[in-house]
């Protein structure tokens, strides 16, 4: 062959490694010519074990295979269009993932391209309760279990100026919770360190609720009773005058923020402007926090009357006069059933009609507001024991005794129910049996209840202190 011919054929050659060019592409490939970088987009980068997220892909070769793995575990497959693109491909983050970072990665199988994403498994503990429905229970704890709970240790505790009767909130790396000093605080889970504080013209007993780039709360006065403030400052963003106090936590559900107020009236206002939607008067000075589940508001009052609205219009559904005072407990909503401690009994009721299911008495007052997880009910009371309860007969399963009242609202997270008590520990008991698996004691009673997050148990004291009790 002609010398010629020989360096007008190495040519090509000589250019394409000139810049970088290492491969042919397939026949027909878009990217055919082009160093494209394959890259990968991910619906969410956090969120608890087992959501659901979506992974798209571009710069991958056309009509390929593609292999989608959390960390190194294969989770999904995909196929490429003609451009080289995925997708939406659902994966499922597992159930065992552990809190804290790690990767989502896809893989070409023809052409080896691969891309990484980062995605942070972390499980938020948003408002009371844990859910507007106030089920108090954590599906997503894969940290804490009944075989090496007895391990907890204090993490930190946080000092304020008076009692932490408020219940926690966890979101975004912060914890938030309110005090007797006049104060709604921000704290930092990983140290216990402040990050700011709020004050406000009375004291907190209300447990803060986080969504929408806000934290919102009640407190104990008359006039700006409820305020809403910025998450990563805690300045002001609006506040909402009632003629009460504002002591039970509100409840968020979409684009709405419910709360009970002394004035005898609940409230109905739109999260992000603190405009009113509506108010309805339930009868009775209301202390209880609602519960909002399927599109409905439920609440207690003061003179034992249960009340149902419509969450959007504020129309009354149903009421059920309990016949006993008060409800201060605060209703749990799950699977069609209402539960709620009024006087000394609990309550189970038609969440839909209203109709009684069944009742359980007590030795006393129930201020605790049920958790209800695995078909059990969990509450505390006045008669200083926990109880376990079957959630579709009424019949008990077992009790814990303390040395005081138990009107902390007990907290369930994978197999361990966690609760306080005014002999002044925080317990953790079996879920399955009631044995005491670990305790506590801090220097005074507890009314606040835990919120479990990511391994991580978090309660106030009214020895002033927020704590946080963790794995050594």
């Amino acid at each position: 062959m002609p010398a010629a011919r020989i360096r007008a054929l190495a040519l090509p050659m000589i250019l394409a490694a000139a810049v970088g060019f290492t491969a042919p592409h397939a026949v027909g490939d878009p990217t055919h010519g082009a160093a494209l970088r394959a890259t990968i987009a991910l619906s969410a980068s956090t969120g608890p074990p087992t959501s659901v997220i979506e992974v798209r892909g571009s710069g991958f070769g056309a009509r390929e295979q593609v292999s989608i793995r959390f960390d190194a575990t294969l989770r999904a497959r995909a196929r490429t269009r003609a451009n080289g693109r995925f997708g939406p491909v659902k994966i499922t983050i597992p159930a065992a993932a552990p809190p804290g970072g790690h990767v989502i990665s896809a893989t070409g199988q023809r052409t080896k391209r691969k891309a990484k994403a980062a995605f942070t498994v972390r499980t938020t503990w948003p408002q009371f309760r844990f859910a507007s429905d106030h089920s108090g229970d954590n599906p997503f704890e894969n940290v804490l279990k009944p075989s090496n709970v007895g391990k907890l240790r204090k993490k930190w505790a946080f000092r304020t100026g008076q009692l932490v009767g408020s219940s926690p909130a966890a979101a975004d790396g912060l914890i938030f919770v309110g005090s007797g000093d006049h104060n709604l605080y921000a704290v930092k889970a990983a140290t216990g360190k402040k990050k700011w504080s709020f004050t406000t013209p009375n004291s907190i007993e209300a447990s803060p609720a986080v969504a929408n780039g806000l934290v919102y709360t009640g407190e104990g006065s008359d006039g700006p009773s409820f305020f809403a403030v910025s998450e990563a400052t805690g300045k002001q963003r609006w506040s909402f005058p009632t003629s009460g106090e504002v002591i039970g936590s509100p409840a968020l559900a979409g684009k709405a923020v419910y709360f009970n107020s002394t004035d005898g009236h609940l409230y109905a206002v739109n999260a992000i402007t603190g405009k009113q939607l509506w108010k309805r008067n339930p009868m009775g000075l209301n202390e209880s926090s609602p519960a909002v589940a399927n599109g409905v508001v439920y609440t207690g009052t003061a003179n034992g009357v249960i009340v149902a609205y419509r969450a959007s219009t504020g129309a009354r559904l149903w009421r059920f006069p309990t016949g006993t005072m008060p409800a201060f407990s605060s209703a749990t909503v799950v699977n069609g059933l209402l539960y709620e401690g009024s006087g000394d009994n609990v309550y189970a009721l038609d969440a839909k009609t209203g109709k009684l299911r069944w009742t359980f008495p007590t030795g006393s007052f129930v201020d605790s507001s049920p958790a209800v997880a695995g078909g059990v009910v969990y509450v505390g009371s006045f008669d200083d024991n926990l109880y376990a309860i079957n959630a579709t007969t009424g019949k008990k399963r077992w009790s814990f005794p303390t040395a005081g009242v138990v009107d902390s609202s007990p907290t369930v997270a994978n197999g361990v129910v966690y609760f306080g008590s005014h002999d002044g520990s925080v317990y953790g008991v079996s879920a399955a049996t009631g044995k005491k698996l670990w305790s506590f004691a801090t220097g005074a009673g507890i009314l606040s209840s835990p919120s479990v997050s990511d391994g991580v148990v978090y309660v106030g004291s009214f020895d002033d202190n927020l704590y946080a009790f963790a794995l050594p």
